[in-house]
């Protein structure tokens, strides 16, 4: 296995973990399963200076890496 199979097994199981962190409350609501949504979550970060430094920071980098090529 190469190392882009390698990454790029990586980034569907990121990708599966944040479908299945949306989805499984929505589909099983129980007492246990009390998720924030991406959007609160962001929302919750976003609400503090350092959060919204970090979140440029990170969504720089993550703009770099996808599309600088």
């Amino acid at each position: 296995m190469t190392s882009r199979e390698i990454t790029l097994c990586v980034w569907a199981l990121l990708g599966l973990i944040a479908v299945l962190i949306v989805c499984v409350p929505a589909l099983w609501p129980g007492p246990g399963m009390r998720l924030a949504t991406p959007r609160v979550a962001v929302a919750e970060v976003a609400s503090k200076l350092a959060g919204r430094i970090l979140l440029v920071l990170g969504w720089m980098w993550l703009g770099w890496h996808l599309f600088a090529r």
